[in-house]
């Protein structure tokens, strides 16, 4: 079996910080993470050695909302754009992803599913897909954001029933909005089926959403975007992200979708251990200015900043480096608090906490270097090394 010894002048795991740190891989799993000194001779015998003494080790990253990236989009459907989106990815640190597929016509979202499991039957390089996310089609039309109304549908357990069949127990997330007629059978029966429900695109006052995480919602879709804003006297989906304590919260750190006095709040309410970076992330990201599709729609890229003709924000241009060196410089977090909002907390969310988003024994080989600058210079995925500079 392979071994690869790594050496690093700082590992973050993220839950404690290692000088001089040191991480011993076995074919597809990590056998010892420590200070350099402190491995014994024997346990490094016949391994290949990997020295970034001035970079930084961490765990990969896990993004779980993302529709696409170095011009390719899940909505694409097919196998080979979603190997593009993979490579892109990796390149970029991400190690595992959820494909997001966006509201659409059945036949539609019926086909990304089937090309999304196309290409994980096959085989695909770079990222890993860990599963399917949702959003849509059971979103309100007052707050579609990007979303195409074409695509809407109002609560329908039938097609909800054969998206699940479609999905051959790979969705993790769906987004709906809970407000609407018939929602909260639809989230009871996410539940029963383990996929993890997620409120988005809504309308839902403070209430609804209690309802709602009562009879299962455990989740809250890019936040304080594409739902209500947040009032004193009616808080909104967005207050009930900052105060249950059962719903995790996604949001996006690109200084566009939040504002960063928006993110410390957050931070405060909910702690690193219930919110997951996402970028949300389109076909632009990652190339130049200028004119893309988004799900059908024409979507203008400039200043860092993707918009639909009518100046609606069309998801983000972000790769997760940035938005945790975001996390780091602009809010002011540490490296390890940064890190674990897009590896140990997005792993929980999806419940492969036990193998993935941590630098520990026993776990998958998912982990990048980066420079001190926060740019990555290599990404393994379980013990293969999928990029290097």
């Amino acid at each position: 079996m392979k071994k690869v010894l790594i050496t690093a002048g700082r590992v973050y795991t993220p839950h404690q910080t290692i000088e001089e740190g040191a991480v011993l891989i076995e074919g597809e799993k990590i056998k010892a993470v420590g200070e350099v000194k402190e491995l014994p001779p024997e346990i490094k015998e016949g391994a290949e050695e990997i020295e970034a003494r001035e970079d930084i080790v961490a765990p990969g990253f896990i993004d779980l909302h993302i529709h696409g990236g170095g011009g390719a989009e899940v909505m694409d459907s097919t196998p080979e754009a979603l190997e593009k989106l993979a490579l892109f990815l990796a390149r970029h640190g991400t190690t595992g992803f959820l494909p997001t597929i966006l509201a659409a016509p059945p036949l539609k979202m019926l086909k990304a599913i089937e090309a999304a499991l196309s290409a994980l039957e096959r085989g695909i390089r770079g990222a890993k897909v860990l599963g399917l996310n949702l959003e849509g089609p059971f979103l309100n039309p007052r707050q579609r954001g990007a979303q195409r109304e074409d695509g809407l549908r109002l609560p329908d357990a039938g097609l909800l029933r054969e998206l699940i069949t479609c999905g051959k127990g790979f969705i993790k997330i769906m987004t709906l909005a809970p407000e609407l007629k018939g929602a909260l059978k639809l989230i009871e029966l996410l539940a029963r089926e383990s996929i993890t429900p997620a409120a988005g695109h809504t309308e839902a006052s403070f209430k609804e959403i209690e309802e709602a995480a009562q009879r299962g919602l455990k989740h809250i879709t890019h936040t304080f975007n594409a739902m209500r804003g947040l009032h004193h006297r009616e808080p909104g989906a967005a207050g009930a992200a900052l105060t249950l304590d059962t719903l995790s919260a996604e949001l996006i750190a690109d200084g566009v979708h939040v504002h960063p006095a928006i993110m410390k709040l957050m931070l405060k309410a909910k702690g690193e251990e219930k919110i997951a970076l996402i970028t949300d992330a389109m076909r632009a990201a990652g190339l130049p200015e200028g004119e893309y599709d988004l799900g059908g729609q024409k979507v203008r890229v400039r200043g860092g900043e993707a918009r639909l003709a009518d100046g609606t924000l069309a998801g983000s241009l972000l790769t997760l480096e940035k938005a945790v060196k975001n996390m780091i410089q602009r809010i002011g977090l540490t490296p390890n608090e940064a890190l674990s909002l897009a590896t140990t907390t997005p792993a929980s969310i999806i419940n492969l906490s036990q193998h993935k988003g941590r630098l520990a024994p026993g776990f998958d080989a998912d982990l990048i270097i980066l420079n001190p600058n926060w740019e990555v210079k290599l990404t393994m995925i379980k013990g293969e090394i999928i990029y290097h500079t």
